[in-house]
């Protein structure tokens, strides 16, 4: 009975170690599902503020833009504006850095954002379509947090795209108002009319890490630029 009894214990031990081999695979399993998941979450917040900040900065650098009717000759040498006249002194400085690019035109020069849509191809006006957008600026920039190790930075990456979508007139103002902001050089009236325009963002998170793949967010909004001069 002896022999018997030491047996079944080395059965019974064999067993529970073969249980407690199972939790512990599983239990690495989880582990690493949750780790996988966590980089996944830190993956899509990373793209999207990468899509999202550079998006938020633009429209500024767009609103000085229209109302000086071009860009500051830091952006486009050929310019008549020069950089003090250019009411948005961080887009200057971005430039200057090299952190921010705008896209230039068939014929070389920087595009004049407002005059109308490179997609279009000289129409007046066009179907939208979001993947035949063209990248009229870039947003790239190495970022180091607080307490972060400043070898591994996070890079910032957004191309951007600029879309006028239409100009309208504004409540109670003639047609003559708006029909000569179509052109450079023509003004408006004071309120006269509003331009409205599709600013897309695609933020790339390129961050170099062991195990973690590139992750890539789209954001767009609405702008409203009210005419003013």
């Amino acid at each position: 009975m002896k022999h018997r009894a030491r047996g079944f214990a080395l059965f019974t031990a064999l067993i529970l170690l073969g249980v407690l081999a199972l939790v512990g695979v599983l239990a690495l399993r989880v582990s690493g599902l949750e780790l996988d998941m966590s980089t996944n979450q830190v993956l899509h917040i990373e793209s999207f503020e990468s899509s999202d900040s550079p998006r938020l900065l633009t429209v500024p650098a767009l609103e000085a833009h229209i109302f000086s009717r071009g860009w500051p000759r830091t952006v486009d040498p050929d310019s008549e504006i020069t950089d003090g006249e250019f009411d948005y002194d961080p887009l200057i400085s971005w430039i200057k850095a090299g952190w921010y690019t705008v896209e230039p035109d068939k014929g070389g020069r920087p595009r004049q954002w407002y005059l109308g849509n490179e997609e279009c191809g000289g129409a007046a006006s066009c179907i939208l379509k979001q993947d035949a957008l063209q990248t009229d600026a870039r947003y790239e920039r190495s970022v180091t947090l607080s307490g972060q190790d400043s070898s591994n930075p996070i890079r910032v990456h957004s191309d951007m795209a600029v879309f006028k979508v239409r100009t309208d007139l504004a409540p109670g103002a003639g047609a003559a108002m708006v029909a000569g902001y179509e052109g450079t050089g023509k003004a408006a009236a004071a309120s006269g009319g509003n331009i409205f325009f599709l600013i897309s963002s695609r933020g790339l998170d390129s961050t170099p890490t062991a195990g973690k793949s590139e992750a890539a967010t789209r954001t767009s909004a609405m702008y409203r630029h009210v005419i003013r001069n």
